[in-house]
């Protein structure tokens, strides 16, 4: 059994879920009831492209530890790749009430309502992100540090690694900061406020370090250069 599992973790490790799952599900098939083989299972649908079943086995996870904020992350992400918008809120806001630091879960409800065309709402989700960062930066925590203990936590308690499991919070807190600046200037260029818009833009680009691949804000405002011909710079 043991050797079972160490086997599906070699698989995860390398990338290999649906290799993984051929072991796991002989571990479940063995009525071992763990809230850690259906998170496993889960994250390994979800990374094979199998959403229904993903979905199936991290709503099992959840119902079992339901105080464990990384299943109801993981949760919540599926949700939202499967376009259950509500499910995917209630998810966000179960994995904010259990760790309130998880400043990627303010913004991706922010996403969400923006998405189904509530701006704003979105708004005030990017604005409870902001006073969120505002916080950790006055108690002198980084975002990093935050993550890093969290997934260190994780890992003791489950011993299986996702390669592809980076969510936004594993960034540094400059960074998660521009994308909710990022963020805040679409829901602004959405609603035709275009000079807050770029305000915002340009905010969100001068916290980002020159190695950052995220040039969504950049994106935007040659756009916006182009809808309005003159210099954004």
């Amino acid at each position: 059994m043991e050797t079972i599992k160490q086997q599906a973790i070699q698989c995860m490790q390398e990338g290999r879920y649906a290799d993984a799952v051929s072991f796991l599900v002989k571990l479940e098939k063995d009525e071992i009831k763990d809230w850690t083989l259906y998170y496993a299972l889960g994250q390994c649908y979800r990374f094979s492209g199998q959403l229904t079943l993903a979905h199936q086995f991290l709503e099992t996870a959840k119902q079992i530890n339901r105080l464990n904020a990384e299943i109801a992350y993981a949760y919540a992400e599926v949700c939202e790749l499967m376009m259950y918008h509500e499910e995917a809120i209630r998810a966000y806001e179960d994995v904010i009430s259990l760790h309130s630091n998880r400043v990627a879960a303010y913004n991706k409800i922010g996403l969400i309502y923006a998405r189904m065309d509530n701006l704003d709402e979105a708004m005030v989700w990017f604005q409870r992100a902001m006073k969120q960062i505002s916080i950790l930066e006055n108690a002198g925590i980084t975002m990093s540090d935050e993550s890093y203990l969290q997934a260190l936590k994780t890992k003791m308690e489950l011993d299986y690694v996702f390669p592809h499991a980076k969510p936004e919070d594993t960034m540094d807190l400059p960074v998660i900061k521009a994308v909710i600046m990022n963020s805040i200037g679409v829901c602004h260029f959405q609603q035709d406020n275009h000079d807050e818009a770029k305000k915002y833009f340009k905010k969100s680009i001068a916290l980002l370090p020159y190695d950052t691949v995220f040039d969504d804000p950049k994106v935007y405002l040659i756009k916006m250069d182009g809808m309005f011909r003159h210099d954004m710079y």
